[in-house]
């Protein structure tokens, strides 16, 4: 009797290690990978897909990138705004107890290229037609503030904003700047996102795996 009163308690003792085990897999190993859709970025014509692999409970890198399409069709000529953005960010979230959930800052990279095409024909252009093209290229280094909660360990939702500042690397205009500024065409080498400092904000929902 008391043989098999010890074989039951090993084997009770047994089950609890093994749960306490499961648990303290599931905690210290959560899934490492997310995929992220940034959903405000559509309203403003940009794809924005963004890849997160977790280093450790606080610490995260991300990869991200977006291309960007604005047409704007009117009688003379087909204009618009066509463009790509990388990232890459490092995250750190504010609590070690449970991965890839609560406050977190981060710091960034971003380069974006942009081509902008554009026409203009009224009395300052003496009703002639002023097609033109600017070519657009900077990198940005910022700092973000965010908030992500997961959601039955498959699906979270991610909203963050954040300052940048950005640095032109190249930048051409087509006729030139002097030109357009005599048909008092405005030109877009002061955009934020290749120049000066602006604003990064969104609001992801994502998949875990």
């Amino acid at each position: 009797m008391k043989k098999h009163l010890l074989i039951l308690s090993l084997s009770l003792q047994c089950l609890v290690g093994s749960s306490q085990t499961n648990n303290y897999t599931y905690k210290e190993l959560p899934k490492t990978n997310a995929i992220k859709l940034n959903i405000l970025s559509g309203f403003v014509g940009t794809l924005n897909l963004s890849y997160e692999h977790l280093l450790s409970q606080q610490w995260s890198i991300q990869n991200g990138i977006s291309y960007t399409q604005l047409n704007l069709d009117n009688t003379r000529k087909k204009t618009g705004l066509i463009g790509f953005q990388y990232s890459l960010d490092f995250r750190k979230y504010k609590s070690a107890k449970t991965a890839w959930n609560g406050r977190y800052h981060q710091y960034f990279f971003r380069f974006a290229a942009y081509e902008y095409k554009d026409n203009k024909q009224d009395s300052s252009t003496q009703n002639k037609i002023i097609n033109y093209k600017e070519n657009l290229q900077g990198f940005s280094l910022g700092y973000a503030w965010g908030f992500q909660k997961t959601y039955s360990n498959k699906y979270l939702i991610d909203a963050f904003i954040g300052i940048q500042l950005s640095v032109p690397t190249y930048y051409s205009c087509s006729p030139s700047q002097e030109i357009l500024k005599d048909y008092k065409i405005k030109t877009n080498e002061e955009n934020l996102a290749t120049n000066g400092v602006g604003f990064r904000g969104g609001i992801k929902i994502g998949y875990l795996f």
